[in-house]
């Protein structure tokens, strides 16, 4: 079952690792301006999905794997860092060339070049690293180094950056978020042994592959298509908007992280019920968490984008999209989780390339008529996939997000929630105080939740917390 505590930990890290970067996200948006983070954002979607491109689907390989073989996890993490490296210097070259000619198509300085090819070694070594420690059931350490660490280092090297030198561009952005990933890379040397070679695993490697390119794709495909269509400031919504959805998202991520190795252990050793159970779980306290959130953004959107200046405003219907979206991919629960490490990550393929199609239809079909249709087509193919997938997980195991029971206790719940915290959004005080009220609102709407809740082991959780705050 899914540790609390673990869970906690893993939430805190992460969470404090990603306030740390939408913190630097938004000083960066608004010091550098629309056009120039718009330009950071493209350099860095392109060389994101290179680097899946060239990732071979193998982070969730080591996961799996680890958690079913702990005794040999470093020789496997061992075994795919060096296969990982290797496929990096076979194509270095082409990257290169192929890099510098599409950058010049989009106007973009020769001197972000190398940029990219660093970011590739650095991104895979770091995605495998993270996953080794998931798949031993360290996901509070894997969430230290990964959210925590990473945000906390390009946060301190942008900003001695912009101490250092006064007028930044996009570069200075680029060189604080690749600094971050390549010290986290660096750090995994101690964890390498002899590699320990699992028998077989490229057969499902390949289906890991097709699917991690085409969910990776989504959000930086988004930017790439967004700035052919229209110009670098809306990529720069586009870019605000999906670090706010990450935001709504994150509880979600978290609690499916710690539900990987659950997932493959349970269903390794054929305990059906307990896969269930974790599931369940997962995507309750996943929905607990994020409702109150997402209603803080969505009452409050006029004054955080105030925050980032008078120019990020215009994209208040494209930021609402995408955000929707994200808070739709956690209410379904972790579906795709549980599809993959069960070894059923065909049926992620089929899901990903058909919402990848819609995607791009779409954004052909409006994204060049209307500057918000881009973001209308990627939260499309998000909704679209989560249908799929939550069909399939209710079909093929016969589990699904929610009891009545519990449906109809979130639906008290949004009741109760949205009033109040549309009220506080109306409040005639500042936009910082605003936040500040939210987020105590916030703490309170989380223990009443829990507190209510018709679950005995949400309500446990609470109890835990209040014991431990005794002691």
């Amino acid at each position: 079952m899914l540790s609390a505590k673990e869970s906690a930990k893993t939430f805190l890290w992460t969470t404090t690792g990603a306030a740390i970067e939408f913190i630097v996200q938004m000083i960066a948006a608004r010091i550098l301006g629309a056009a120039e983070y718009g330009k950071a954002s493209l350099v860095l979607g392109y060389a994101t999905i290179l680097a899946v491109i060239l990732g071979l689907g193998l982070p969730p390989i080591v996961t799996r794997e680890a958690s079913k073989n702990l005794r040999f996890s470093r020789g496997i993490f061992s075994y795919f860092a060096a296969v990982s490296v290797s496929v990096d210097g076979i194509f270095t070259i082409l990257v290169l060339l192929f890099t510098k000619w599409y950058f010049k198509k989009l106007n973009l300085p020769p001197q972000d070049v190398p940029f990219v090819i660093v970011f590739l070694f650095a991104f895979h070594i770091s995605s495998i690293f993270y996953s080794y420690f998931v798949g031993i059931r360290k996901q509070s350490f894997a969430s230290f180094l990964r959210y925590f660490l990473v945000s906390s280092i390009k946060t301190l090297v942008f900003l001695a950056l912009i101490f250092l030198y006064p007028k930044t561009d996009h570069e200075t952005f680029l060189i604080a978020s690749i600094s971050s990933l390549l010290i986290f890379s660096l750090l995994s040397i101690k964890f390498l042994e002899r590699p320990f070679k699992v028998p077989g695993i490229f057969k499902d490697a390949f289906q890991f592959y097709v699917i991690s390119v085409i969910y990776s794709t989504f959000d930086n495909l988004a930017k790439i298509l967004q700035g052919s269509f229209s110009s670098a400031k809306y990529v720069g919504y586009l870019s605000v908007g999906q670090t706010l959805g990450k935001a709504g998202m994150m509880v979600g991520m978290v609690l499916a992280t710690m539900a990987m190795p659950e997932f493959a252990y349970y269903w390794h050793k054929g305990e059906r019920t307990k896969v269930e159970r974790v599931f369940k779980q997962a995507t309750r306290w996943s929905v607990y968490v994020t409702l109150p959130l997402v209603f803080i953004i969505i009452f409050n959107i006029e004054d955080i984008l105030k925050i980032l200046g008078k120019g990020y405003r215009s994209g208040t219907g494209m930021i609402l999209l995408i955000l929707f979206a994200q808070f739709f991919n956690n209410f379904v629960g972790p579906n795709g989780t549980l599809l993959n490490m069960s070894g059923n990550q065909k049926f992620e393929v089929l899901n990903g390339t058909l919402s990848l199609s819609i995607f791009v239809f779409m954004s052909f079909l409006i994204g060049r008529k209307f500057p918000w249709g881009v973001a209308l087509s990627l939260s499309t193919g998000i909704v679209i996939v989560n249908i799929l997938k939550m069909l399939e997980v209710g079909i093929i195991y016969k589990i699904w997000p929610y009891t009545r029971e519990n449906l109809i206790f979130l639906t008290l719940i949004s009741i109760l929630q949205a009033p109040v915290f549309k009220l506080t959004g109306m409040l005639k005080i500042s936009s910082y105080e605003k936040l500040v009220v939210s987020g105590v609102l916030f703490i309170i709407a989380l223990m009443i939740t829990f507190a209510l809740s018709p679950e005995k082991e949400d309500r446990k959780i609470l109890h835990h917390i209040f014991r431990h705050i005794k002691r």
